[in-house]
């Protein structure tokens, strides 16, 4: 692969990256892993690791022979959609699935989190693959996985483990995008012209009913397991504010989601949505700088409201920007979830090791928002239950000005939060 980037299109220097495995927290787990066992295959077969197919960004159907073959013989078929960048993608990843007809695994920002006639969307995936129904995704024989890198740790792991299986990716560029080294083919295309490619040239084999419909079952399950263990109180929690804004952002406007926590949240707890609404992240480098002003974009270049969600450490980083949201002619409501410092390194081990876990990784500031709305003339709620919020923020939609809405959250209570609802979901 190092070697196609070289001397390939787009030529040039290349950067071997030998990463650490993980934990990378002191651990006296040992490590002795037979690496060869996950090769093996490969080895025998005598076939590149990762084909690569000549571009079809001109609807040139050369090189789609190899997978009208693997279309035609998988009746078990996931279609993965990372995060899609325009509305013409979204639509060409919704004429694929009802094409093949295969169950869907819609990330948070490919902005096909909906219920969508002619599509089985399996909504609930991340809490399927931790429960007792997860070797029903494992029995799939093929995937397709169209847009950006997912974003749900589990799936990513599900997407490493699969083997030799089918592995196929569409993406425009030539970058590998591929970390678990599982892609087995590589077809380097537009979704749309692609779409159009196999719906001109492939006849696919009819899905597994029954194996489809017991998927879905089990997404229905896992959905009504979290409601349920959701809705037993009013408590202002960091999980129950991403489902409460995936439910009520309304159709026709703009979802952002920040980094580290808040896109993590709603990839994970939030609803599908009812009707059309565009949901962005700054994914690829996932930094936190930069998120209020990207926010304030979207709603002048699209021209339409916008609703985002940013970590507190986010808002220091772009504090400036609130002026743009002042100025703004298109609403923007900010939601800001406060818990003073890192709050996703709370959910990882590293948080185990201590003395110093908080000065270098929980960073704690002190601060809340108040002053700061002030300072630029915006309007501020300050909730204390899930109802004030839902109440806080219908209010700030009908007032068509842009609101900072401050989540007061505590991380240690929301570590506790997730492996309760982990634990759970296992036991379902």
């Amino acid at each position: 692969q190092a070697v196609a980037r070289a001397v390939g299109p787009a030529a040039g220097p290349v950067h071997l990256n030998c990463m650490f495995r993980e934990p990378l927290a002191p651990s006296s787990e040992e490590y002795s892993p037979n690496l060869l066992e996950e090769v093996e295959a490969w080895l025998d077969s005598g076939r590149p690791f990762t084909t690569y197919t000549r571009s079809v960004l001109h609807a040139d159907a050369t090189g789609l022979g190899e997978i009208d073959d693997i279309l035609g013989k998988t009746s078990r078929g996931l279609l993965v959609f990372g995060q899609l960048d325009s509305t013409e993608e979204r639509q060409a990843a919704l004429t694929l699935a009802k094409h093949l007809g295969w169950p869907v695994l819609a990330d948070i920002a490919s902005g096909l989190r909906a219920e969508v006639e002619g599509v089985r969307g399996i909504h609930w995936y991340d809490r399927i693959l931790l429960g007792k129904d997860a070797p029903l995704l494992e029995d799939a024989q093929t995937v397709l996985h169209m847009g950006g890198a997912v974003i749900s740790k589990r799936l990513n792991a599900y997407l490493a483990s699969r083997g030799s299986r089918s592995y196929i990716r569409i993406a425009e560029h030539p970058l590998r995008h591929d970390p678990g080294h599982a892609v087995s083919l590589r077809i380097t295309s537009a979704p749309t012209a692609f779409v159009h490619q196999i719906i001109s040239t492939t006849k696919p084999q009819k899905p597994d009913s029954g194996w489809v419909n017991k998927l879905s079952e089990a997404s229905t399950r896992a959905g009504e397991a979290l409601v349920s263990a959701l809705d037993s109180d009013n408590t202002l929690s960091e999980i129950a504010v991403a489902r409460s804004v995936t439910k009520l952002v309304p159709a026709g406007s703009v979802l952002f989601l920040g980094n580290s926590m808040p896109v993590r949240d709603a990839d994970t707890y939030g609803f599908p949505a009812e009707g059309s609404r565009a949901v962005v992240a700054n994914r690829g480098v996932s930094g936190i700088d930069g998120n209020i002003a990207t926010a304030a974009g979207y709603a002048a270049g699209l021209e339409k409201p916008v609703t985002a969600v940013l970590g507190d450490l986010a808002m220091l980083h772009d504090l400036n920007s609130l002026a743009l949201l002042r100025d703004s002619k298109q609403p923007v409501i900010l939601i800001a979830i406060n818990n003073d410092g890192g709050g996703i390194f709370s959910l990882l081990p590293i948080a185990e090791h201590g003395p110093h876990f908080e000065d270098i990784f929980g960073t704690p500031h002190g601060l809340s928002f108040g002053p700061a709305a002030e300072l630029f003339g915006l309007s501020y709620h300050a909730p204390a239950s899930i109802d004030e919020f839902e109440s806080a923020y219908r209010s700030s939609l009908k007032a068509g000005a842009s609101y900072i809405i401050e989540i007061a959250g505590d991380r240690q209570a929301n570590a506790a939060l997730h492996e309760r609802l982990d634990q759970e979901q296992k036991s379902q």
